[in-house]
């Protein structure tokens, strides 16, 4: 109706009724803002199409699994900055969402000596690329409440299978026999 260029995603259903992705491009011919006619071109999308839909498919498994499994979870970049984290981590930490906690300054959360030790030990899997796994650690959280936790570091590593960040697991020990 205006003339306006477009790029669409579609599904089509063919002759033998399946349904099929493609993505038309094109453009109207007008004059006197009336369409004379449409060219443009079609382009099989269905494999990609297909390809995303099963990795969001997996993506959100994934995230279910993560966020209602009963351990804290979070990743963190080469920079040492935590880039997601599960539901029980940012509830441990008295945030209300992920992104809040995200946003969050860490040292704030806890004592200087656990903060310390934190970054000691992701340093480390970050240079070595080695993990560091069930150590047990009493940390002081921004409630001034002392607890242990089982903690595991394990390296992240990209395609080529240098690090480039790191998962971090643990478990809050007198809470898992409650």
């Amino acid at each position: 109706k205006t003339g306006a260029p477009y790029d669409l995603e579609l599904r089509l259903q063919l002759q033998d009724h399946r349904m099929h992705w493609v993505r038309a491009v094109g453009n109207a011919k007008m004059v006197d803002d009336v369409c004379q006619y449409m060219y443009g071109i079609m382009q099989d999308i269905d494999m990609r199409k297909q390809m995303e839909l099963q990795l969001e498919e997996e993506r959100r498994l994934l995230r279910t699994i993560i966020d209602n499994i009963p351990l804290n979870i979070y990743v963190k970049d080469a920079r040492l900055r935590k880039i997601l984290l599960n539901r029980s981590e940012w509830q441990y930490l008295g945030f209300q969402s992920e992104q809040e906690a995200l946003q969050a300054n860490e040292t704030n959360l806890f004592d200087q000596p656990s903060i310390d030790l934190f970054r000691q030990e992701d340093e480390a899997v970050l240079r070595s690329g080695i993990p560091i796994k069930h150590r047990t650690h009493r940390v002081i959280g921004a409630d001034d409440v002392p607890r242990w936790f089982m903690h595991s570091n394990i390296p992240l590593k990209n395609e080529h299978g240098a690090t480039e960040g790191l998962v971090g697991i643990s478990i809050d020990i007198p809470r898992r026999y409650v």
